[in-house]
């Protein structure tokens, strides 16, 4: 028998905001934007598993959440989230998560597939594929398949609820945990305080998730009963992944990195091989957060609900969207008053894939050097790094403006000798080269 376990320029600029106002309705972008994904998956690939392990493997509900800092900056929990993605994306990319042998693998996956037409059977039929490939590939991983997760749309809702019943089913069949998150989550429904938009998850919802899953990840989640989501006043994604940032605490050794998706999409304690620096990136689509927007989060990041202390270091990678030199001054004048004698570090943009306007990013990193030596901060240049020996875009490294694995690999070493003192053992290119060269290259969507 199965287990069961009831817990359930302005050119641009204007160019880049579009972008980011699509981000922030998740529903329809998340499954379209098969630029994320190969992205996401291709940093996936270049990093490490080992057996002790604890691996948290989905779609956006999984990808948005900082799981390891919620069970107390346990370096051994990583995210395998890819926002968008299907049950048969995770299958094709499944061999870069358990090759490593994992200690606990947990698994969601299906609300994409069925809100895009795709059967509960099919659903059902690849997790089957999965759950049997990590028996055979890796016997010593434990598994949990988490259901499905309520959503606002009840017809969606009533194929959600099917298809659990078939998981629940599949699960005693192959003697598998299946941990029941729908009765736990089930306010999602109504949004509020739960969702802004009836899917993904503020803070709230992800407390008690990861009560509900505490007794088999093995710690106990950061999360008091006291403390409120923040949304920073950010629409949709934007707010909710704030939530998460004004919940976690904050301690005097943390270095913390606020951007973009660039940001969001590195997993930095993996890649600095550090727990004492923190992600605070947010967004999934290309483009980014304006500096009023920035500012609004900073003050959520900073003070939050009371559980935060001043950063060792604060690092930012800001302007995708919003290339206004005047407006990231200003942003970076309203960091030095609320975290007074923190040292501040500016990243450059990183280079794109179209020539002309690698031209115009270029300039304002040059702009922003500048700004960096009138404010007494320190820059750090990844234009040039990521270029290649002809001064184009390094294609290895960044593909359809996203960074990818070996990109983040050689951003990690440059970011580096900044966080010695936080104890930064990054993740080198050739180690990171190694670790693809093991693994099946995954084919995507079309």
């Amino acid at each position: 028998m199965g287990h069961f376990v009831k817990v359930k320029s302005r050119g641009l600029r204007a160019l880049a905001l579009a972008f980011l106002i699509l981000s922030s309705t998740v529903g329809s972008v998340c499954v379209a934007d098969h630029a994320f994904r190969r992205h996401r998956f291709d940093v996936m690939r270049s990093l490490p598993v080992d057996s002790t392990d604890i691996v948290f493997y989905g779609n956006s509900i999984t990808n948005m959440h900082e799981w390891w800092e919620a069970f107390g900056s346990d370096s051994r929990i990583l995210n395998r989230g890819a926002s968008g993605a299907s049950s048969r994306e995770l299958l094709k990319n499944l061999g870069s998560v358990i090759d490593g042998h994992p200690a606990k693998l947990f698994l969601m996956i299906g609300t994409n597939d069925i809100s895009g037409g795709v059967t509960v059977d099919t659903v059902v039929g690849n997790i089957r594929r999965m759950a049997e490939r990590v028996r055979r590939e890796s016997p010593s991983t434990r598994l949990y398949i988490q259901s499905i997760l309520p959503r606002h749309e009840q017809w969606k809702n009533d194929s959600n609820r099917l298809a659990n019943e078939r998981i629940e089913l599949l699960c005693r069949q192959l003697g598998v945990t299946f941990v029941d998150l729908w009765q736990p989550l089930l306010g999602v429904r109504e949004k509020g305080e739960w969702s802004a938009d009836g899917l993904h998850l503020f803070a709230r919802g992800y407390r008690e998730w990861c009560r509900a899953i505490a007794p088999l990840v093995g710690r106990e989640p950061v999360y008091g009963d006291s403390m409120v989501n923040m949304p920073s006043g950010l629409p949709g994604s934007l707010g909710m992944r704030s939530s998460y940032f004004g919940m976690l605490p904050l301690r005097s050794t943390d270095a913390i990195i606020i951007g973009d998706e660039m940001v969001h999409g590195g997993e930095w304690h993996e890649l600095l091989g550090t727990p004492r620096v923190k992600n605070r990136g947010t967004g999934w689509g290309y483009g980014g957060l304006t500096f009023d927007q920035h500012k609004a989060q900073l003050k959520t990041i900073l003070t939050g609900n009371g559980n935060k202390e001043l950063p060792s270091k604060i690092f930012f990678y800001c302007g995708t969207a919003d290339k206004d030199l005047d407006d990231y001054g200003s942003l970076l004048e309203h960091a030095r008053g609320m975290a007074p004698g923190v040292p501040l570090f500016v990243m450059s943009q990183i280079p794109v894939n179209d020539p002309l306007e690698n031209a115009w990013v270029a300039a304002w990193n040059d702009s922003l050097r500048q700004l960096c030596e009138r404010k007494d901060v320190t820059f750090i240049d990844l234009f040039h790094p990521l270029l290649d020996a002809d001064g184009h875009t390094d294609t290895d490294c960044v593909k359809e403006n996203y960074l990818y694995g070996k990109g983040y690999a050689r951003v990690a070493e440059i970011l580096a000798p900044y966080l010695r003192e936080e104890g930064a053992r990054p993740l080198t290119e050739e180690e990171a080269a190694r670790v693809v060269a093991r693994r099946l290259v995954p084919s995507f969507p079309k």
